[in-house]
């Protein structure tokens, strides 16, 4: 007897290379059409140097997830699809919502990218959008948690444990040791390197003061962000201009990696150290 398939969506704000956005990607990339069908639908997909050549793409090109609601809701219908698997906190708390209003009528996974409580604080917004997910988040069908934490801290917000998934983030070793050569920008220094988004999770700003009392070590940094503007003013304070180089974004920057002495996680913190 052939089983009728199922359609699930995963729905993403931008093609962005943030750990999230790479997580939710790798799932899409390696994803084997079985009983399953999988779509993905980038809600702002412009100015995006992913280039994924893949018929089950949906390109959307709206500046906020907001402004995509109605589209969305005619594509579910459109599609018939039966499942929706969203990782940003401000998609999945619509989703729930609309699901909770019977606008939809789809099980929805929520994978959860962050520790609730400390990633939606420091303004007013995201102190609402806390609010609101946890008022919601019972309603989803499935929670994927990458770390006995998040488990923990979501049980609190009474979701119900059957539901709760701990999924590690997944990582192709294979795929990013491929035609890796190791580069050095110095060869006279101990040269650490970070590579991540520049905002206050991450906690860059709380090493440079390393940098003025030692000599011997330099710091590349891998990233943008808008907590950059901070770290560049810290820079100058402490007189390490000379020790600190701000490369920028680079989508592979595995080579400057493998030429480091040492990575540097320094966040304060994080879903999945």
């Amino acid at each position: 007897i052939s089983m009728k398939k199922k359609n699930a969506l995963i729905v993403l704000p931008t093609y962005a290379t943030g750990g999230a956005e790479k997580v939710v990607l790798s799932y899409f990339k390696n994803f084997k059409n079985s009983k399953i069908a999988l779509k993905l639908l980038i809600v702002n997909s412009k100015g995006s140097y992913v280039n994924l050549k893949n018929k089950n793409i949906v390109n959307l090109n709206y500046s906020r997830f907001i402004y995509s609601i109605p589209k969305i809701l005619s594509i579910l219908k459109k599609e018939n699809i039966n499942v929706i698997i969203s990782t940003f906190p401000n998609i999945s708390a619509i989703f729930l919502l609309l699901k909770y209003l019977n606008f939809i009528k789809v099980k929805i996974i929520v994978r959860q990218p962050n520790i609730i409580e400390k990633s939606l604080n420091g303004n007013l917004k995201l102190y609402i959008l806390k609010i609101v997910y946890k008022s919601f988040i019972k309603f989803t069908d499935v929670v994927i948690v990458t770390s006995e934490f998040m488990k923990d801290e979501i049980l609190k917000y009474n979701v119900k444990n059957e539901k709760v998934f701990l999924i590690r983030n997944p990582i192709s070793v294979e795929e990013t040791r491929k035609n890796i050569t190791p580069a050095r920008l110095s060869t006279k220094n101990l040269t650490l390197i970070f590579v991540g988004r520049l905002v206050y999770q991450k906690g860059v700003d709380r090493v440079l003061h390393l940098l003025a009392v030692n000599k011997n070590i330099e710091l590349i940094i891998i990233g943008e962000g808008n907590f950059k503007i901070n770290l560049i003013k810290k820079v100058k304070y402490l007189n390490i201009e000379d020790k600190v180089k701000f490369l920028g974004k680079i989508s592979k920057p595995f080579d400057l990696v493998a030429g480091a002495d040492y990575f540097i996680l320094p966040s304060r913190w994080e879903g999945l150290p």
